[in-house]
């Protein structure tokens, strides 16, 4: 989803999850509702995160804080000023 919806609008994006397993698969869910959004993303699979996906980023977001520690330390060096904590943005915002 936090890859299909900027797609969709023509953003490049990459979405991980934290502890995705590679060629597992899709939240059906997710593809369900995406679908009533008009957006297929029927055919992508999860994916681990890589260093070279954080280097090649603009900006790292993740969904809660205790995400960080879940990645492995080699790859949450890298973040560096690219990390945002979408939940720390809605719970000062509240």
């Amino acid at each position: 989803m936090a890859e299909g919806f900027p797609g969709a609008r023509g953003i490049n994006s990459s979405s991980t999850g934290s502890m995705s397993v590679p060629s597992g698969p899709m939240n059906r869910l997710a593809v369900e509702v995406m679908s009533e959004k008009g957006i297929d993303v029927s055919g992508a699979k999860p994916k681990a995160i890589t260093e070279q996906m954080v280097n090649d980023a603009d900006v790292v977001g993740l969904t809660g804080s205790t995400l960080e520690n879940s990645i492995r330390k080699n790859i949450r060096k890298k973040f560096r000023k690219k990390l945002v904590v979408w939940s720390q943005i809605l719970q000062d915002n509240q």
